[in-house]
């Protein structure tokens, strides 16, 4: 049973100023913090002026006393259309069964707003816990929102 939701931001800044914030690899070193993750590094793989890659290597943390794990995310940009595909995966046994992707889109609303749109995709195929897992997923991302776009709107 996979999860699937949508968020839909409004940003009062301009698109381009919003795609040139998600192209800064200091600032989102910063917002992966913000998102409870430990220890990133972020790296502009390639990038020309119609896509840019980008990558986050980064812990995770999980309940404790169980520790970190550690994930790498993938942001395929197309710079022209201002939207991203993105996937992450994770390193152990029950982590790496962990589907979790999405994509992005950067919609202008106007001269000096426009509108962040989010789908996440997350499948856990595991028996008998993964349903549990991906609502636990799906929870912890949507309680994180309000302060992760709230961080973005600072920023720009």
């Amino acid at each position: 049973m996979a999860q699937n939701f949508e968020f839909r931001d409004r940003i009062p800044a301009a698109a381009d100023a919003v795609l040139a914030k998600m192209l800064d690899t200091a600032f989102l070193a910063e917002w992966t913090k913000v998102q409870k993750g430990l220890n990133p590094v972020v790296k502009i793989v390639e990038q020309s002026d119609a896509e840019a890659l980008i990558t986050i290597d980064l812990e995770e943390p999980l309940p404790k006393p169980l520790g970190n794990i550690k994930a790498h995310m993938s942001f395929r940009w197309d710079l022209v259309n201002k939207t991203m595909d993105w996937t992450r995966e994770a390193e152990g046994s029950m982590a790496s069964k962990a589907k979790v992707s999405g994509t992005t889109k950067i919609e202008s609303t106007g001269d000096e707003t426009c509108e962040l749109v989010e789908i996440i995709n997350i499948s856990i195929p595991v028996p008998m816990v993964g349903k549990k897992m991906e609502q636990q997923v799906a929870s912890y991302l949507k309680g994180g929102r309000s302060e992760k776009i709230d961080y973005l709107i600072r920023h720009l």
